[in-house]
């Protein structure tokens, strides 16, 4: 925003791109320099508080995916289940690679990253790994969480474990939004893992 403040009082019409074309000779920004510069100008366009002057109109390739009609929360849970989805056409380049269908967030427990009304893209999985990004449906409710498991206390242990004596972890799904406290799994609740979110 700044830099749209500097070129508003500089009377420079083509806005931050005047910097980052001027940014491109290695003596005055070295290559990590160019990639802040040129970062800093996506996040800009990305808030819409700057749009560069197009050359040539760009042809943008569109897709039709399929979107849940039911939102996901990303803060108290919103049920999931159901086949209500519906095709939507949107930009080809905003879908990740192997992502099988969309949802909109409902909520603000996983902002940063996540926002209320955003769509993520989802591919289904049966697993994940500590740290991926999913969607869950736990208790009749859908979920946007992060997965984490952790050693179980002495009242789930007996639940979670194996016939063979092995103790296994205990699923935990906890928002990047931290006024939200983590949701521990309970193993006497049905608990499945939908699919691995890909942005």
């Amino acid at each position: 925003y700044q830099l749209v403040a500097i070129c508003y009082a500089l009377n420079i019409k083509e806005g931050p791109s005047y910097f980052t074309k001027n940014f491109q000779k290695p003596a005055l920004l070295n290559d990590i320099g160019q990639k802040k510069v040129a970062e800093y100008e996506m996040d800009l366009i990305a808030s819409r508080r700057y749009q560069p002057d197009a050359e040539e109109p760009a042809e943008i390739d569109y897709i039709m995916m399929p979107v849940s009609e039911l939102p996901v929360s990303a803060g108290l849970g919103a049920f999931l289940e159901g086949e209500m989805f519906q095709q939507i056409q949107v930009p080809a380049s905003s879908v990740p690679a192997g992502a099988e269908f969309g949802i909109y967030v409902s909520g603000d427990s996983m902002e940063p990253r996540y926002h209320n009304g955003q769509i993520v893209w989802v591919k289904r999985c049966e697993e994940l790994e500590c740290g991926d990004i999913g969607i869950f449906v736990y208790d009749d409710c859908g979920y946007l969480k992060k997965y984490d498991e952790h050693t179980p206390d002495k009242s789930q242990a007996e639940f979670l474990t194996d016939s063979y004596g092995v103790v296994h972890n205990q699923p935990v799904l906890v928002s990047l939004n931290t006024k939200y406290s983590p949701i521990l799994i309970s193993p006497e609740q049905r608990f499945e893992i939908v699919g691995k979110v890909l942005n």
